[in-house]
């Protein structure tokens, strides 16, 4: 109330929450990742992407997690802070060998380790019915 009356309109103070959030990389590791143009296999794009991905998060204090799959889950690595989480993200994908050939996306569960999409919250506080008139608020603080 002191800072609106001194300012003549209202004041809104924007709250923005810190929030841990978690990543979890989802690759394919079938045969088909031998593959690829030139000297650079799809598996190592994939590594490059994913550590790409991992250092940006670890640089935002995020969780990071690995599931690599082919027709079956193969490889989980559960969500972790830091750099040694990261390295070991990097290294796994591109030391990991497929046990099968085959792909199946279905094998990969949407909701793995319940890492679910957060509810989106609010990042400042509601509106009250007095903001609604602010055009007001002027008049009314001077009167006073």
């Amino acid at each position: 109330w002191n800072v609106t009356a001194r300012m003549g309109y209202p004041h809104v103070k924007v709250h923005i929450d810190e929030r841990e959030l978690t990543v979890l990389l989802v690759v394919d590791a079938s045969g088909s990742v031998d593959f690829g143009s030139g000297d650079t296999s799809k598996q190592e794009l994939a590594a490059e992407v994913a550590g790409l991905l991992t250092f940006s998060a670890m640089r935002n204090n995020d969780k990071v997690g690995l599931m690599m799959f082919t027709d079956e889950v193969e490889k989980y690595i559960a969500p972790d802070k830091g750099r040694k989480q990261a390295l070991r993200i990097i290294r796994e994908m591109l030391a990991h060998k497929p046990e099968s050939p085959g792909t199946n996306i279905g094998a990969a569960p949407p909701d793995v380790g319940g890492c679910q999409a957060p509810r989106p919250r609010r990042s400042a506080p509601r509106r009250s019915h007095r903001t609604r008139h602010a055009a007001r608020w002027p008049g009314r603080v001077r009167r006073r």
